[in-house]
């Protein structure tokens, strides 16, 4: 069953014990979608419901104490790699909080399509990355892969959210606004459109339209996840979007990239984060399934090893006045 923030609140009251992730929270953020999968004013149009999800940090992370160099609040933003299967999740949950903590983190963004054991991402997988402090949830092509996902997509207190340039009949929303203190900040997915295995529609033209409805609701801040296979459209975006997003971040190669930078025009870039997974690993995948698959052709059910493992990641520091970047850096924590 699914409840509303105010069912937490009665629950709480009452004595009853309520998930972990919905104790103690000192921030809401609400959200509201628009046709093209957006969030404003706790309200959303279409047939998704209304509600309102909270943040996950425990305590105020003093953004209002922080100033760049503007004399504008600094907004900090972790951006998670594609966490992989159950071992992925796992780390994530030992891993990240700590790195909040570090990083005083105000706002964090995790890519969760890879979550589930095998591919996709279903309510188990998505509940455990956001118990582990995520605020938003972004996906990616095998966002779909997961029939019973799609509830959440749709209906669920579950801040998720799946690529804005996917066909209208799709279930889900394509961005959101998070507000926490005083900041707001605007989370966009877009899939690639080269070398993919799903039909999107542009992405540059998708991508105005969704900042066309940011800016008409006051949002200067915004991340981009980016789900592409080709590095020089990832790059071409990034530049297309330079001084107008805060942020571009691709997602979906699982391999890291050394190329986190400021952008010209003021907005941080960095083609591929990395992925949350098995060090030991092609992508996530036992190295023998995808050897097999690649020397013979063959259909191969893949798994994943045990064995050590790395969040790749990357902290974006933003200028709330401006929405401009002011830093980026990306890390590999094992």
């Amino acid at each position: 069953m699914r409840r509303s923030h105010a069912d937490y609140r009665s629950l709480k009251k009452s004595g009853t014990k309520i998930p972990r992730r919905f104790a103690d929270l000192s921030a809401k953020i609400k959200l509201a979608f628009y046709p093209l999968g957006g969030l404003k004013d706790g309200r959303r149009c279409g047939k998704i419901d209304i509600y309102s999800v909270f943040c996950h940090h425990g305590k105020d992370c003093g953004a209002a104490n922080r100033k760049t160099e503007t004399g504008a609040n600094a907004v900090r933003v972790l951006f998670v790699g594609d966490v992989v299967s159950e071992i992925g999740c796992d780390f994530l949950m030992r891993t990240m909080p700590q790195m909040k903590k570090k990083h005083n983190i105000d706002f964090c963004i995790v890519n969760g399509e890879n979550s589930a054991l095998g591919n996709g991402i279903t309510p188990a997988s998505c509940d455990i990355i956001l118990s582990a402090g995520a605020d938003a949830v972004t996906g990616g092509n095998h966002t779909f892969r997961r029939a019973e996902f799609y509830e959440i997509l749709d209906r669920s207190f579950t801040p998720a959210i799946r690529p804005a340039n996917v066909h209208r009949s799709a279930p889900g929303v394509g961005y959101t606004v998070l507000s926490r203190g005083g900041l707001r900040l605007g989370v966009i997915n877009l899939l690639g459109a080269s070398f993919m295995d799903m039909r999107v529609s542009d992405p540059f033209d998708c991508l105005d339209a969704v900042l066309d409805e940011l800016k008409a609701d006051g949002v200067t801040c915004s991340v981009v996840d980016f789900h592409a296979e080709a590095t020089g459209e990832k790059r071409a975006l990034g530049f297309y979007a330079d001084g107008r997003i805060s942020a571009l971040i691709g997602t979906h190669t699982h391999v890291p990239t050394a190329d986190a930078q400021i952008l010209p025009k003021g907005t941080a870039y960095m083609t591929d984060v990395g992925m949350t997974g098995p060090i030991q690993s092609v992508l996530g995948v036992e190295a023998q399934c995808v050897i097999k698959k690649l020397r013979t052709g063959l259909p191969v059910r893949f798994t994943n090893p045990s064995g050590p493992c790395s969040m790749c990641c990357a902290v974006i520091e933003i200028d709330n006045k401006s929405g401009k970047a002011v830093s980026i850096e990306s890390y590999e924590i094992k």
